[in-house]
């Protein structure tokens, strides 16, 4: 049986299993700190499974105290990145680039990513890490169909193993 909650449990236990799967298989694991409430993952979820107990121990110590694997933002989006999202940009005739620039190499490329971003609680009240998600997720079309857009975290009922 499973259960949902918006929290961890209180107290939280090491992990003693490998969490590794398969060769050639993807495991993923979500944690939406912003919980926007279309993602199924983003609950804790009660489990008969000592593994999955593990796993969620093992991530939601790292996000409470991430030590060594706090890096920086740079270090996730590297410059060569940002240059391709500008280019991308560019061509699609936004504005302000060279402002975006100047945002991201002196406010948030230095950024710690848990410490000093997913955990700022300024982005979650400006919606700026959950609000994509939320508005991307689902689109409703002219004849009230719902689509989803491909990923682990929607209703998507497309086969998407070829993301692989």
């Amino acid at each position: 049986m499973l259960k949902r909650t918006t929290s961890a449990p209180a107290e939280l236990f090491a992990s003693s299993s490998d969490t590794l799967g398969p060769e050639g298989e993807i495991e993923i694991v979500s944690w939406n700190i912003a919980s926007p409430n279309l993602n199924p993952l983003e609950y804790w979820v009660t489990h008969e499974s000592q593994s999955y107990s593990d796993l969620m121990c093992s991530v939601q110590k790292a996000i409470d105290d991430p030590k060594e694997e706090d890096i920086e933002l740079g270090q996730i989006f590297t410059r060569s990145m940002f240059q391709e999202l500008k280019s991308e940009l560019s061509a699609q005739k936004i504005q302000k680039l060279e402002e975006l620039e100047h945002i991201w190499e002196n406010q948030m490329m230095k950024r710690k990513a848990i410490s000093e971003f997913l955990k700022d609680p300024s982005f979650g009240e400006k919606r700026l890490i959950s609000m994509p998600d939320r508005i991307t997720s689902a689109l409703q079309t002219d004849d009230n169909r719902m689509l989803f857009r491909p990923s682990p975290i929607s209703r998507c009922e497309e086969d998407i193993s070829d993301v692989a």
